[in-house]
């Protein structure tokens, strides 16, 4: 069994942990003699098809992905090894699926469409004042283009101006960023976007430089220095895809097996960066909910 990945990304290793937990609790690869081999595409359309189609000649009896590019990548290379997949907003928009129980035969898995109103909901909450978004994300990822429309939506109905920069290569984040600070804006926000994601470190450096919160749908990067985050426990998703594995491993056709729509809901908060960014603590009870807080 072969299990996926994008690229470096936190999100993703969660997903990859809570798979591998899930599995290992059940017991189902040593009872049926299957290895577990992990591949990482490292955030290149081109080396998830080469893993993809090594994995194709090598005769895998199981693919399992994490994110939407490998998704995508592996849907469209693979027709006959079952594949599950998870830590995917929109399987639906791709051609994979057309709804849950009607998708492509080999395919089945997990989506987790991003919680975008909960996350806007969270930084009104935080920062009453605020009145620009901005956001950066790459139109060609459809998970991306997912939640901008969602974030599109959900922005005007909060109050808020949205401004964006599209981008088609990780190297144009910089500048996107840098653009969008001069142009003003009170906070920066992406979610579902696997080109941004590994460059958050460096957005952080500019954002905070201007003194501008940074939200993103990964409530564990709080503690790397985002503001707050809302996004699903990639963890608890990650057990669901392996549920799903289970089920396929164990004699059930993946064409047979609904996709599962799971958004486990969580957040994160960084109390001293609220307080840093001139926003407005939440009262305890609120503080309860969060899945990881640094105060």
């Amino acid at each position: 069994m072969a299990l996926i990945l994008f690229n470096e990304n936190p999100i993703l290793f969660e997903t990859a942990n809570g798979i591998k937990t899930r599995l290992k609790e059940e017991g189902i690869l040593e009872k049926k003699n299957i290895k577990l081999v992990e591949f990482n595409a490292q955030g290149e359309f081109a080396i998830a098809q080469s893993i993809t189609q090594k994995l194709i000649e090598d005769k895998y009896d199981y693919i399992m992905t994490c994110s939407t590019p490998v998704l995508q990548v592996v849907a469209n290379l693979n027709k006959k090894i079952p594949h599950i997949f998870g830590a995917v907003t929109d399987p639906y928009r791709m051609g994979v699926a057309k709804t849950s129980a009607d998708h492509q035969p080999n395919v089945t898995g997990v989506a987790t469409f991003q919680p975008i109103e909960k996350m806007v909901l969270l930084i009104r909450e935080l920062f009453p004042k605020a009145k620009v978004i901005g956001t950066v994300y790459n139109p060609a990822e459809a998970s991306s283009e997912a939640c901008m429309e969602k974030l599109r939506i959900f922005a005007k109905k909060n109050g808020f101006k949205l401004r964006e920069k599209a981008i088609s290569a990780s190297g144009d984040i910089t500048d996107a960023v840098n653009s969008l600070v001069n142009e003003g804006i009170d906070v920066f926000v992406t979610a579902g976007d696997n080109s941004v994601k590994p460059a958050i470190p460096g957005i952080l450096k500019i954002t905070d430089k201007a003194l501008i919160p940074c939200f993103s749908d990964n409530p564990y990067e709080v503690k790397k220095g985002l503001t707050g985050a809302c996004g699903a426990n990639y963890f608890e998703v990650g057990v669901k895809e392996a549920e799903q594995a289970i089920k396929v491993i164990n004699g059930i056709k993946p064409k047979d097996i609904p996709i599962n729509n799971f958004c486990p809901s969580a957040i994160g908060m960084n109390l001293k960066l609220v307080q840093k960014y001139k926003g407005k603590l939440p009262n305890q009870t609120r503080c309860k909910e969060v899945l990881v807080l640094v105060k």
